[in-house]
């Protein structure tokens, strides 16, 4: 029985006009979900994390399921149902959904207890996904067929808290960016009673990069940050040539030519497809963009002007409308020979997409908020000058947004 429906994710399609540089939203369709347990009231929020357009003319979304029961908040506290965090909200899956032309389901996948978050074209018959398992205890991949069949899946295991930071496929080989975590216990002197003792704990965050072929096994594994009372978040990742290119966000300790500081920044690693770090620089609010077999960068997030830089120069700056309040690049595509960036505009509120020629000025934007609030999930081309947007919509109410 299901007992109610939330809608919660949106597939949104365009078509370039080229003569006057616009866009015509040709398609806006909703996907809802539902979920009980006993009859139970649910609510439940089905996530977008990835789209890819098949050359089939088929369509794939990986998604995140998330269940909420809300009577269960409403009782007094009692420790049985306090200490089970699952008893009342929880991520209980992931599922991967295969859409026609007409963008009406084919065929969905549900992974029970893995998150599906990364999406990435393999070939033209199948893709690569990847996530982690709700308890932390690994990390997976998984090649599927675009007929839905799982042609093999790989976890990947540190023997510790373990989860997905970023994917990416180049030439035939995967490229996967995961995370570790662990406290370390240190003993001390131990105190009267024998049996008990005095531990002090420091945290090892690590990040690693590990490269399998198409069968799934490992080439290798590299060690990105491996240091002692860091906390380090994956970020980006891209390949292009015969370099891998990462990003990832460092807290902690860093060592300086003349002294030591505790520092919160952004780091760009530069690989090669051996797994060698060729070099590794800061880099605080910028995007990395691909870019005709080439990655470039640009302004993370501003307020009324957006910056792009070939390696560290500066190549061009253009201003952004007015009626974008507030804006985030999260990536881009390339259509009609135009450079288009990705996002979230007006705090969050809304979806954003720029175009820029091929002097990097602003051709033509497109953006979408109002009352409700529409997070950004994943975009893709289609072919034919058509873009697909995933996105996750929340209704505006006097409690905020649900």
């Amino acid at each position: 029985m299901r007992n109610l429906l939330f809608i919660v994710t949106v597939i949104f399609g365009f078509n370039s006009v080229a003569q006057n540089s616009q866009l015509k939203v040709c398609l806006e369709k909703e996907f809802i979900y539902a979920d009980s347990a006993n009859g139970e009231q649910a609510i439940c929020s089905y996530e977008p994390t990835g789209l890819l357009a098949l050359s089939n003319g088929r369509t794939i979304i990986t998604t995140i399921l998330s269940v909420q029961f809300p009577n269960r908040f409403n009782h007094e506290y009692d420790e049985e149902i306090s200490n089970n965090y699952d008893e009342k909200s929880h991520v209980s899956s992931g599922t991967v959904i295969c859409l026609d032309n007409n963008q009406s389901k084919i065929w969905e996948i549900v992974f029970k207890d893995e998150r599906v978050e990364f999406l990435e074209k393999f070939n033209d018959t199948s893709f690569v996904i990847a996530g982690g398992h709700i308890s932390l205890e690994y990390a997976w991949l998984a090649l599927v067929s675009q007929n839905g069949e799982l042609i093999w899946k790989k976890k990947v295991n540190h023997k510790r808290q373990t989860w997905a930071s970023s994917l990416a496929v180049h030439k035939n080989e995967i490229y996967f960016l995961h995370e570790s975590d662990r406290m370390i216990f240190y003993h001390t002197e131990p105190n009267t009673v024998k049996k008990h003792r005095f531990f002090e704990t420091a945290e090892k965050h690590q990040l690693y990069l590990m490269k399998l072929d198409s069968r799934g096994k490992k080439k290798w594994r590299k060690g990105i940050d491996i240091r002692k009372n860091v906390q380090v978040n994956g970020g980006q990742l891209l390949a292009a040539g015969d370099k891998v290119y990462l990003t990832y966000r460092h807290i902690g300790p860093e060592i300086n030519p003349n002294n030591r500081t505790y520092k919160n920044s952004k780091k760009l690693v530069t690989l090669n497809s051996k797994g060698q770090i060729l070099n590794i620089k800061s880099f605080n609010r910028r995007t990395l963009l691909s870019v005709e077999n080439k990655v470039i960068s640009c302004t993370s997030a501003d307020d009324d002007s957006l910056s792009i830089y070939s390696n560290d120069s500066l190549i061009a700056t253009l201003l952004i409308p007015e009626d974008i309040d507030r804006f985030w690049i999260l990536g881009n595509f390339a259509i009609s020979e135009e450079l288009v960036l990705y996002g979230s505009c007006n705090n969050n509120l809304g979806l954003l997409l720029l175009s820029l020629d091929d002097q990097y000025q602003l051709s033509w934007y497109w953006n979408k908020q109002g009352d409700m609030k529409i997070q950004p999930g994943a975009y893709c081309v289609n072919g034919n000058d058509s873009i697909m947007i995933a996105a996750e919509k929340w209704s505006r109410t006097e409690d905020g947004y649900v």
